[in-house]
């Protein structure tokens, strides 16, 4: 394929993705902007409750469809979970519709093809990220990228299949660290419904601090895995 082809599909990959969200914004900022009132976010949770089973599995493939299609950051709808169903049910029904989602897009790579995938990739990205091919290396990788909070990790799902890690494990790994920021989310998106703001604010804080630890760790590592490879081919 053509850099000039390349190009081409880039572009109108973001005036899609770019223009869906703008859509969905003006078509839900009613709904968005309704939530700032308390009453508006027991309603909510009043709602779905009395939904019963059809309300679970609404709210299921909610976050399957964000994770599938990543237009929407997960944080939101896991904030929407934890206003609908608590922490923990929120957390629950957040990990099933992660897992499902996270399966759903990772073979989706896998079948469109990573020549595709790598478009999406700057030319560089296999040099500055070498250590991401190395199987020993790449599970710290991927564990601190899904455990950062505000990073496109679901974007980031459809570029797994350009590393060596087996499925299972890719899986596991990004679970498991998508949780602190789920659970975060669920808990404050529970407490805004209590109007309980302080402990919605602390959490959200205590979450942010640990990303940028994360994100500290992470260039750490990437920067010591880099000057080694310097030296190895020197």
């Amino acid at each position: 394929m053509s850099e000039k082809t390349a190009t081409i599909i880039k572009i109108v990959a973001f005036v899609i993705v770019f223009g869906t969200l703008i859509g969905l914004f003006i078509a839900y900022f009613d709904f968005f902007y309704s939530l700032l009132e308390v009453a508006n976010r027991q309603a909510l949770r009043d709602r779905m409750l009395k939904m019963g089973i059809w309300g679970y599995g609404l709210a299921f493939l909610i976050q399957f469809t964000q994770v599938v299609i990543s237009i929407l950051p997960g944080e939101v709808v896991e904030l929407f979970l934890g206003m609908a169903y608590g922490p923990f049910i929120g957390l629950a029904i957040a990990v099933l519709g992660v897992l499902a989602g996270t399966s759903v897009a990772y073979y989706l790579a896998k079948w469109v093809g990573i020549p595709f995938v790598k478009l999406f990739l700057k030319k560089n990205y296999f040099e500055k990220y070498a250590f991401l091919q190395d199987e020993k290396k790449v599970a710290l990788g991927i564990f601190i990228i899904y455990l950062v909070v505000g990073l496109p990790v679901d974007t980031a799902t459809y570029f797994a299949p350009t590393l060596k890690i087996k499925f299972g494990k890719f899986l596991l790994l990004s679970t498991l660290a998508r949780i602190p920021k789920i659970i975060s989310s669920t808990i404050v998106g529970h407490y805004l419904v209590e109007d309980n703001l302080l402990v919605s604010l602390i959490v959200f804080f205590g979450t942010a601090l640990l990303s940028v630890i994360a994100v500290i760790i992470f260039r750490f590592v990437s920067r010591r895995k880099g000057q080694k490879a310097s030296i190895d081919k020197a």
